[in-house]
C-alpha cells in the first residue's frame, strides 16, 4: 500500500511490544499512518515531536498507567484535539466510566478483534474530522465576523466622523444663517434709513410752493424711491423665507375687507393705465377666517399688481371661490385674470425662478426685479396652498392659487379686533391706551421725537410740527430718558437703533420709571428700519404701544394718531 502523508496519524501506547506491532500492522492495512511507544514516560516528548490524530492507550501498564496519562493529557490544552481510545484486557465499568469523563471516545478489548478495531477507528476519526471541519467552519465564520466587525467599526468611525463633520457643518451653517439674518437686518436698517430721508424730503417738498416742472421732478423722485424700496423689501423677504426666518402668524380677519382694501390700494394704479379692475367673491366663501392676513395681502398685491403691470388695455379681475369646505376648515381658490401680454410657452417654466424675468422684445419695457412671483409662490406654500397659471401670448394670463384657512363663527367671542394698517402701523392689542386728552388732535400739546439720524429726525419733526404745537427731539436713548423724566409728553416716537442707549432699553427704563412714580403709561411708538419677523414682539415686549417700519411718511405718522384716537 502506498504511503499517504495526509492519512490520519495514530499513536499506540502499550508496554507490550507484540501488541504494538500487531496494532501497527492492522492500522496500516486500514490506510492510516501509525507509530508506537512502549514506555509511557516517552508519550509527551513524542507528542511534541510529531502530530497525531488519535492515540490508542493501554490502561494497564507498570509504573504510569493509562488513567494517569489521561489525567495529564487532560491538563494540557494543546492535546485536547487528539482522539483517545483506550485498550483494556478486562471490562471494568467503573474504570471505563472514569475514562469517558476524561475525554475517551471508545475502548477496544484484548484480544484485538480486527473488525471492531477498524470500525471504532473509522468512527472515531470520522467524528474527529467532522468536529475539525466544524471548528474550521466556525473559525472561518469567526474570522469573517471579526473582519465584518472590524469593517463595521471602521464604518462606524467613518460615520461618526461624517456625523461630526455634519454637526460642524450644521453649526457653521446655523452660524452663517444667523450672520446672514443679522446682516440682512443691518442692511435693511442701513438701506431704509436713507430711503426714509429721501422719500420724506420729497414729501416735504411736495407741500412747498413748487411749479409744474418741479412737481414732475418730485413725482419722478417719489416713483424711483418707491421702486427702490419695493426692491429692498423683495430681496429682504426672499432672504427671510430662504433662511426660514419668516413665520406664519395666523389671526382672525375679514376676507371681504382685506380684498376690498387690496382693491382700493391698486385701483388708482389701474385707473392711471385705463384698465378696468374688478373683484368678485362667491356667496359660499366665508367672510371671517383665520389665516395669515399679511401674507395673503402680499400675495394678492403681487399677483394683481403684476397683472396691472403687464396689461396695456382691457381688464384685470379677481374671483374668489371655495374649492373645499368642511366644518372647521376651507380651501379657498383665488383666480387673477388679465388681458395682458401673456407668457410664451417656452418661458413659462421660469416664471417662479428667483431673479428671473421672462424677457423678450415684448417685456423689456416692464421693469422689475424678478422676485415678486418667487416670493408669492413661497408665501402660498407657507399658507398650505398651491399656485399655478395658464397663459397665452398676446391674450393674457390667469393665475390661480389656493390657501387653507380655519373657519370662524362671526358671533364667536374669540374674534378680537386687531389693526395691521397698510400705512405700516402695528398697534399692541395687549395694551390699553389711555385716552386722557386725545379726544381731538388739537389737544396734543407735546411730542418727544427720539431719532439719531439727522435727516430722519428733521423730516419727522417737520411733518409733526405742521400738525402739533410742540416737538422736542432727542438723539439717543439716554437723552430721551432724561427729557422724558423732565417734562410731560402726550406721545413718544422712539427710534430703536441708537448709540449710547438703544430704544428697547430706553422704553424699558421709561416704563419702569412710570411704574415707580405711579404714572399712567405714555403712548410710545417704536420706529424701526428693521423688518424681520419678531420685531413687533420685541418692541411690544420692551413696552411700546405700537411700532412703525421705515421709511416713515406723514400718512404713517398721522395714522398712528388716528388709531390712538379711535
Amino acid at each position: 500500500m502506498a504511503f499517504d502523508i495526509t492519512a490520519p496519524n495514530i499513536l499506540v501506547v502499550d508496554d507490550d511490544i507484540k501488541t504494538c506491532q500487531q496494532l501497527k500492522h492492522l492500522i496500516k492495512e486500514f490506510g492510516y499512518r501509525c507509530g508506537f511507544i512502549i514506555n509511557p514516560n516517552n508519550l509527551f516528548p513524542r507528542l511534541k515531536e510529531e502530530t497525531f490524530d488519535l492515540i490508542i492507550l493501554d490502561l494497564n501498564m507498570p509504573g504510569l498507567n493509562g488513567v494517569d496519562l489521561l489525567l495529564q493529557l487532560n491538563k494540557k490544552e494543546e492535546f485536547h484535539k487528539i482522539v483517545i481510545i483506550v485498550l483494556t484486557a478486562e471490562d471494568n465499568d467503573e474504570v471505563l466510566a472514569k475514562c469517558y469523563k476524561l475525554g475517551v471516545v471508545n475502548y477496544i478489548s484484548k484480544p484485538i478483534n480486527r473488525l471492531i478495531l477498524e470500525a471504532r477507528l473509522n468512527s472515531a476519526l470520522a467524528a474527529k474530522q467532522a468536529r475539525d471541519s466544524l471548528e474550521y467552519s466556525v473559525l472561518e465564520r469567526t474570522r469573517d465576523l471579526e473582519a465584518l466587525n472590524k469593517q463595521l467599526v471602521n464604518e462606524i468611525k467613518i460615520r461618526r466622523s461624517y456625523e461630526k463633520d455634519l454637526i460642524s457643518a450644521k453649526v457653521q451653517a446655523d452660524s452663517a444663517n444667523k450672520a446672514k439674518s443679522e446682516f440682512l437686518a443691518n442692511m435693511s436698517h442701513e438701506l431704509r434709513t436713507p430711503m426714509n430721508a429721501i422719500l420724506g424730503t420729497v414729501q416735504i417738498l411736495e407741500e412747498t410752493d413748487i411749479n409744474q416742472e418741479q412737481k414732475e421732478l418730485i413725482d419722478i423722485l417719489t416713483s424711483g424711491g418707491e421702486r427702490l424700496l419695493n426692491l429692498i423689501n423683495n430681496v429682504l423677504d426672499l432672504s427671510k423665507i430662504e433662511a426660514n426666518k419668516l413665520d406664519v402668524n395666523n389671526s382672525i380677519f375679514s376676507l371681504h375687507q382685506l380684498i376690498d382694501s387690496t382693491y382700493k390700494l391698486l385701483a388708482s394704479q389701474a385707473k392711471d393705465k385705463g384698465i378696468c379692475l374688478n373683484y368678485s367673491i362667491a356667496r359660499q366663501v366665508p367672510d371671517i377666517i383665520k389665516s395669515d392676513s399679511n401674507k395673503l395681502n402680499q400675495i394678492l398685491i403681487n399677483l394683481m399688481g403684476n397683472a396691472i403691470k403687464f396689461t396695456k388695455e382691457g381688464r384685470v379681475d379677481l374671483h374668489v371661490t371655495t374649492e373645499k369646505s368642511g366644518k372647521n376648515k376651507a380651501l379657498l381658490l383665488f383666480n387673477i385674470s388679465d388681458t395682458g401680454i401673456g407668457i410664451e410657452k417656452n418661458k413659462q417654466s421660469m416664471v417662479f425662478d428667483s431673479f428671473t424675468q421672462v424677457e423678450d422684445s415684448t417685456t423689456r419695457n416692464y421693469q422689475g426685479s424678478g422676485l415678486g412671483l418667487t416670493i408669492t409662490k413661497k408665501l402660498v406654500e407657507m399658507l398650505s396652498g398651491e399656485i399655478w397659471f395658464e397663459s397665452e401670448i398676446n391674450k393674457g394670463s390667469q393665475f390661480y392659487f389656493t390657501i387653507s384657512c380655519e373657519l370662524v363663527n362671526a358671533d364667536s367671542d374669540n374674534i378680537k379686533d386687531f389693526l395691521v394698517n397698510r400705512s405700516g402701523l402695528v398697534l399692541n392689542s395687549n395694551k390699553v391706551v389711555e385716552q386722557r386728552c386725545f379726544k381731538n388732535e388739537k389737544k396734543w400739546k407735546s411730542v418727544l421725537l427720539v431719532e439719531d439720524d439727522p435727516a430722519s429726525r428733521m423730516i419727522a419733526k417737520s411733518i409733526l410740527s405742521k400738525k402739533f404745537y410742540s416737538v422736542e427731539t432727542a438723539v439717543n436713548g439716554k437723552e430721551a430718558l432724561e427729557k422724558f423724566k423732565a417734562d410731560k409728553w402726550n406721545i413718544v416716537f422712539m427710534d430703536m437703533q441708537m448709540p449710547l442707549l438703544n430704544g428697547y432699553e430706553a422704553v424699558r427704563r421709561i416704563r419702569a420709571w412710570e411704574s415707580n412714580e405711579s404714572l399712567i403709561e405714555t403712548p410710545i411708538i417704536a420706529m424701526t428700519a428693521y423688518a424681520l419677523d419678531g420685531d413687533d414682539k420685541k418692541c411690544t415686549d420692551a413696552g411700546c404701544t405700537g411700532y412703525l417700519t421705515k421709511p416713515i411718511n406723514k400718512d404713517k405718522l398721522y395714522s398712528v394718531l388716528h388709531s390712538l384716537l379711535a
